[in-house]
Order: structure tokens, then sequence, then C-alpha cells
């Protein structure tokens, strides 16, 4: 009884919530409160969102959606809407709850629809519908009647509120039909605890709507006098931070969709003359959601990365949440959800990069050619007349990752040296997919030495071919680059490869995302076999660590875990704390930490943030940069989330190197606190030095920095 007591409240909650795009139940609470400032609506939208929600249940649709108020969603907002053209009647009672649970059915049509066939949300679609529905039928059902005034129970002094806020607040109340300033204040004090960003992204789209009207002269009348204004606020909220994650370059498209919802509501008065009448057919959110789904498709079909806007990660949060997990997942981010290595092994040289100079340009700009250079950065022996000559000539060509080979190329010749085939310009070459719309295609390579057909399966690093010289090759080279179509010749797409080496300045770097410039000698970054033995923490495995800070010292247990979703993390007691991370292909990355900012666990992670086991002749060095909201007080890292829309961020710059040692892999760091904004990086402070030391079998056995020092007790594996 008290589970389905607690399903019921969450649905109805989470329903409210989901009008603002959140999973909140606090949030929930205050926007139903607030739609009883108005006793009649409130009453029908609670009615309306229970029927929907509970017949959902009914006929067995997913439980976890009911109760996050995927369905409820719409049926709160038809009630509302039914309750604010309609006189409270049997009949309008009756048509209702028909409404609602139609409703049902035409969310789960709209939902599956869109999202399978164009990546889309139906959002508040399915109550555009069945209002729309509602109000054309009772022109035919005698039992409803039009309504007249409403009861407001509660209402701001006239001229206690500047005129701009004043209206802001009327409009952000227009989004549950009542367009007035107290149900405005109650909302707003729910998004100021639910997200900050969420609220200036509202306020965002108000003066963009507001700009555009005074600037172009539009007639307030003709565009709903205000009550339809929530359509352009939450047009810039849906792009801004829901959708997108949080930033400049979201920001700016969340300015653009707002005025893209102006105009789409101005443009289709023709078809909804917002007229005075009770039963005008009104817009309602079509401007809304007509210019969010056009943006989010035309995004998702973009081939080339821009003003750094991301979509969030799915399912969408907060657009603090949104952040959020974007920062934790940078480093292991993948495109596609594809983790690209360089297609061959051993060293080799960038011939010609992202917009060489000699055919990477326009459609073509962002591929790679590669070349085997030998120890001393020859990239041929003898006179270099002839194919043989060249270290790539025959050298292995392999998968960048694990996919489908979808085309085959291989009966063009190679040209001799200096010669080039201009009437098959790729030469010899494999196109593999990879993903939708994401194939990859390695060009030029030796005739007859391809050794995959089309259909055949790959994993990461299987051998395709041979390094040749076919096509517009005028000495052999590696051609590289990811397309979104399968055709040969197809326009290029921004990647980047994951976990390599650059050798720069004499010395190995290692880069967990990389981007190498022409010129530049670059590998794979290449683990030992064994390298999970540098950080063995398997499940249901336990260690102790002494704990010293200053003259304090104390102990403490670590234990190795996953969550629901299977992400592992390090849990600390009696200090309680969390350490998310992920071992990856010889990587140790750092996500998150939660908890006791104080324990020994979090002073581990605010030291490294990813950590390469990887077989080098030398020291190792790299620099990361992450998210500092972690490391800094929480209600700092908080509040500044909302300066990320303007491109200020706090980031914790590290510098480490990684050396050999006789005791086993010995990591210091320098790290830096900074503020990184459009213009270059401002360092705040400099973080204390530290010092880690990682032991085969053993994992970590020592981290210091400062006064603070962390060192393992329990299970001993060597003499400290």
């Amino acid at each position: 009884m008290a589970e389905r007591l607690r399903f019921s409240v969450d649905t109805i909650l989470m329903s409210y919530a989901r009008i603002f795009f959140a999973e909140s139940r606090l949030l929930g609470f205050i926007v139903f409160i607030a739609t009883l400032t108005v006793p009649l609506l409130g009453i029908f939208g609670l009615l309306g969102g229970m029927v929907s929600s509970l017949f959902a249940s009914i006929i067995g649709m997913d439980r976890d959606s009911v109760r996050k108020g995927v369905y409820g969603l719409n049926g709160v907002l038809t009630g509302l809407g039914v309750g604010h053209y309609f006189a409270p009647t049997t009949g309008t009672l009756v048509v209702l709850v028909l409404a609602s649970i139609i409703l049902t059915f035409v969310t789960v049509s709209l939902n599956m629809l869109l999202h399978y066939q164009c990546g889309l949300p139906a959002m508040s679609m399915p109550f555009n519908l069945l209002t729309w529905l509602v109000i054309g039928a009772s022109a035919v059902i005698s039992g409803i009647q039009p309504h007249g005034e409403h009861l407001h129970l509660l209402a701001v002094p006239d001229g206690l509120l500047p005129q701009w806020l004043g209206s802001f607040l009327s409009a952000l109340g227009g989004v549950l039909f009542q367009p007035n300033q107290v149900t405005g204040l109650l909302v707003a004090a729910g998004l100021v605890i639910w997200s900050r960003i969420a609220l200036l992204l509202l306020l965002t789209g108000f003066v963009t709507n507001s700009v555009l009207q005074i600037s172009l002269g539009i007639n307030t009348d003709a565009v709903g006098g205000g009550s339809l204004t929530f359509n352009h606020m939450f047009a810039a909220l849906a792009i801004g931070g829901i959708f997108m994650v949080p930033g400049p370059g979201s920001l700016l498209l969340a300015i653009v969709t707002a005025a893209s919802s102006l105009f789409i509501l101005t443009g289709i008065g023709g078809i909804f003359p917002m007229t005075k009448s009770a039963l005008a057919m009104s817009p309602l959110a079509l401007p809304f959601n007509l210019a969010v789904m056009l943006t989010l498709y035309t995004i998702r079909q973009r081939l080339h990365p821009s003003l750094d806007l991301r979509l969030a990660p799915a399912p969408p949060g907060s657009p603090e949440e949104n952040l959020s997990r974007y920062r934790e997942n940078l480093r292991a981010w993948k495109r596609w959800g594809v983790a690209l290595s360089l297609p061959y092994r051993g060293t080799w040289r960038v011939s010609q990069g992202v917009d060489g100079a000699v055919t990477h340009q326009g459609d073509w700009r962002f591929a790679y050619d590669f070349q085997a250079i030998a120890a001393d950065g020859s990239i041929y022996c003898n006179t270099g007349l002839s194919c043989e000559d060249y270290y790539t000539w025959g050298a292995p060509v392999h998968a960048p990752a694990a996919g489908t080979v979808h085309a085959v190329i291989d009966g063009i010749a190679d040209n001799k040296i200096g010669m080039i085939n201009a009437e098959n310009n790729w030469g010899n070459c494999v196109i593999i997919f990879h993903a939708e719309n994401y194939y990859s295609c390695l060009a030029h390579l030796q005739q007859g030495s391809v050794c995959v057909k089309p259909g055949d399966l790959l994993v990461k690093g299987d051998l395709v071919g041979m390094g040749g010289n076919s096509g517009r090759s005028p000495y052999p080279h590696l051609h590289f680059q990811m397309q979104a179509s399968p055709l040969l010749g197809a326009p290029t797409l921004a990647f980047s490869f994951k976990y390599i080496m650059v050798v720069r300045n004499d010395r190995e770097c290692f880069m967990s995302e990389g981007d190498p410039s022409e010129g530049e000698v670059v590998c794979n970054a290449t683990p030992p076999a064994d390298y999970g033995m540098f950080f063995p923490y398997n499940m249901g495995s336990g260690w102790t660590f002494l704990v010293r800070n200053g003259e304090q010292k104390e102990r403490e247990m670590w234990e190795a875990g996953a969550d629901f979703y299977g992400n592992t993390y390090i849990a600390s007691y009696p200090k309680e704390t969390k350490l998310y991370f992920l071992l990856q292909d010889g990587v140790l990355t750092v996500k998150k930490i939660e908890g006791r900012r104080d324990s020994g666990l979090f002073f581990f992670g605010s030291l490294l943030a990813e950590l390469p086991f990887i077989e080098a002749d030398d020291d190792v060095t790299w620099t990361s940069l992450e998210a500092a909201d972690y490391i800094l007080w929480p209600i700092i890292g908080r509040s500044f989330d909302m300066f990320s829309l303007v491109g200020l961020t706090l980031r914790q710059k590290v510098e480490s190197r990684l050396v050999n040692d006789p005791e086993g892999l010995r990591v210091t760091t320098v790290s830096h606190i900074i503020l990184n904004t459009p213009f270059g990086n401002i360092p705040i402070r400099r973080q204390p030095d530290g010092e880690l030391l990682f032991s085969q079998n053993g994992g970590l056995v020592l981290a210091k920095a400062g006064g603070q020092e962390l060192r393992k007790t329990w299970p001993r594996n060597i003499d400290l």
C-alpha cells in the first residue's frame, strides 16, 4: 500500500515537473501549487494528469515512464487547457476524461514515430493535438460551454514590480494557462531551486521576444497579447540547456530558436487567428515544438562541429546536470560511441593534416595522410625512387575501430614515384561502417593487398591491407578519413583519435583525445597486457590506507563496486566518499568524486585526472584540463555553472609525468586552478605539487601533496 502511494505521488509530481523538462519532486510540487492560484484550472489539470497516467499504467505501459510523468505531462496540460476554455459541467468532465485517455495513444504513437524516424522528442505535441480536438468538437457537443472569467486567489498589486519583471512572470505563468504574476513567482522560485541556468535561459527567450517585437514593430495582440510568449522562452530553455550542453554556442542557438518560434507564431496567424473569441483555435505550444524540433533535427544532421555545440547525454537532465555529466565523460567521450585508433602499428609521421595545403581542402578538409618512418625519421631508404624504398610500402594497415566492411576496391595499379592516377583518386581502399552515418575510409592501399571483403565483421586492429601508392598518390602513404556516407569520395567528418602518443620537443606526450598536426610523429599508446594489475580494484575487494594530514593520522577502508548503470567506483569508509573511474584501453580516468572532502580517497582523486598505463622508452608527459567544481567548495562550483553560458568555467589544469621506477610507476603532478574563458586561461591559484606511486599487483601505494599523505597498509605488497 505504501509503495502504491509513493508511486502515485511520484507520478503526479513528476508530471508537473516534466512541464519544465525536470525530474524533481520539489519542483513538481511547487508547479502544482502554482496551478491552484486559479483553483478550477488546478483541479482540471490534476484530473487530466491522473487519468492519463492511470490509463497508461492500466494498459501496461512502462512503469518507470509512468512514474516519471511521461504520460501525465500532457494530461496536466490538456486538463489546464480544457479548464481554461470550458465551463465546469458534467459534459466538460466527461470530455476531459475521454481526451486524457486518447492522449495516451497519441503520446505513445508520437514518441515512437518522432524518436525512431527523426531522433526527436514529442514534448508537448500530444497536448496540442488533443486540445485542438476538444476545441473543434465543442462546436457540436452541446454539453460543454465556453468559460467566463476565472477566479484568481492571489494577485500582485499593480506597480509593485517593474514592468519588465511583471511581464516576464506573467509569461512564465502562461505555460499553465495562468498569465499572472503570482503563478510566475511561484514557478520562478521552484526554478531557482532546481536550475538557475534554466531560469536564465527562460529570461533569454523572453528578452529575445521583446527585442524582436519592438525592433520589427510586431503587433502584440497579433501574437497572443503576451499569453503565448512562453513558446519563445521554452524554445530557448530546450535548446540552451536541456537538449544541448550549456555553453556560448548553445546560448547563441537558443536565441536563434526563440526568434524562430516568434517567427512561426507570427506566420501562422492565418491558420490560428488570435482573436478575443473564447474558443478561438490557439496555436498553444506549436511554435515552441516546431522551432525546437527543427533546430534539433538540423543539429543532428551536421557534419562538422562548430561553436562547441554538444548534444546533451541521454536522457537529458537539468542544464547543470547535463553540464556535469558532459564534464564527467569528457575524456571518455566518443563521437557516435566509437573510439578511433590510428590505423597502423608503430611510429608514423603526419605528412598532410587537417586543412592540408595539397588535397585536404573544402569538403575533404578533415583527413590525414600518414607515412611510416625509420628510427632516424627518414621515410625511405636507398634512393627513394621506387615504391619498395618507402617504409610505408607493404606496411600493415589496420581497422581503426570495430565495424563491418562496406566496400572494397582492390584492382588499381600502384603508381611510380612522382606519378598520380587522377581518374581513380582514392586508389585501392576499404570503407568500414562503424555506426549510423559514421564510416571510415582507408585509401591508397597496395594493389592486391586488401584481405577483407564486404560484409566482414572487424574488431579494432584487424588487418585490412597493406600500404601502397595507388590513386592520387605520388609516393606511398596512407590516407584516412571519416565520413557520414558510404560513398567513395564523400565529404569528410571532423574526428579525433583516442589514446595516442605524440613526439613533441623530443619527448613523448600522451593525448587522451588527439588531433595531430602536420609534421608530427604519432603512434598509438600501447598498454602492457597486464596494465590492470597497476589498478587492481575489482568488485568485492578491500584495502586499508593510512591517511596523514599534518600531525593527524587515521585509517581508511576502500572498497570497489559498481552502480546500477555499470559505472565503477571506489568507496571509502568511515569518511564516506565515492570516486567514479573508468579503466579502459590502458588508461585510468577519474570521472567524478562525491562525498566527504576530508577523506583520503578525495585527496587521491583531486591529484589525478587521468593516468595512461603505457609502454614507453622514456618518461611520458601529458596535460589534463578538467572541471574544478568538485575540487572547489560545492557551493562555488554550482553557482559558477551559470557563467558557462558565456564561456566562463573553472578548470583544473594538471601537468603530469610518468616515470618507470624500480618500485613501480611514479607519477608527479603540477596543477593550477584556472578560469577558462573564450579568450584564454587566467591562472587563479596553484595547487600543491603531487606524487603518486603505483605498484604492479598492488595498485596505489603512496600519494602525497603539501602536508597530506596517503599510504597503503593492507594488503601489503612492498616494503614501505
